[in-house]
């Protein structure tokens, strides 16, 4: 009786062992997608930080050859400084889950930062694609202006087919590429919260 309590005894011990291990496991990799996630918010500032500095130069070069429109390229700059600054936004937000806060803590964080994700690539993009669209229109206007008093009946219809895959273009990586990139976010936000919830809440 006595052996097959000690046998039961260290059979027990080794699946909690098991348990602890896997769910160490899980929150590491959770922990590591985390800073991957924290990374891609860094490389986005840097990309629209750069499109800001861009978009300056070719004004200022195109300035000297052709007529552009300074609304549009207020237009244009604001998208890009936007873009910068809610990613920088969400990077501080989810800089400030620090793992010495409790549980609960932790969760109540994730689970805000991860409506405030949703809502930013959801409601966000949308604002953004139609005022990016706008900008974009304005800015080139002139140029098309002058363009298209000069141009054949075939070559305004090549222009306009142009034209609308470059729309069709900017729509379907708003609304089908970052999607598919913000719910991946979202999956690593769920396994990270999954990973803290065996743990006690009042820890």
């Amino acid at each position: 009786m006595e052996k097959d309590f000690e046998e039961l005894k260290a059979l027990f011990q080794q699946k909690k062992a098991s348990a602890v291990l896997s769910v160490q496991e899980v929150n590491q990799r959770a922990k590591s997608e985390l800073r991957q996630l924290k990374k891609n918010h860094r490389v986005t500032i840097v990309t629209f930080l750069l499109t800001a500095v861009a978009l300056v130069y070719i004004d200022r070069v195109s300035a000297t050859k052709m007529e552009t429109s300074a609304a549009g390229f207020g237009i244009l700059m604001g998208c890009a400084l936007y873009y910068m600054i809610s990613k920088t936004y969400l990077l501080y937000r989810l800089s400030a889950i620090k793992p010495t806060e409790s549980v609960r803590e932790t969760l109540q964080r994730l689970e805000a930062y991860k409506k405030l994700n949703t809502w930013m690539h959801t409601y966000g993009e949308v604002a953004y694609v139609l005022v990016l669209g706008l900008g974009i229109y304005l800015y080139v206007r002139p140029v098309l202006d002058r363009f298209l008093l000069d141009q054949t009946g075939a070559t305004l219809l090549c222009f306009w087919w142009i034209w609308g895959a470059c729309i069709a273009w900017l729509f379907v990586y708003t609304f089908v590429i970052k999607r598919r990139r913000m719910r991946k976010d979202i999956r690593i936000l769920e396994r990270y919260m999954e990973s803290l919830r065996p743990e006690s809440p009042g820890k």
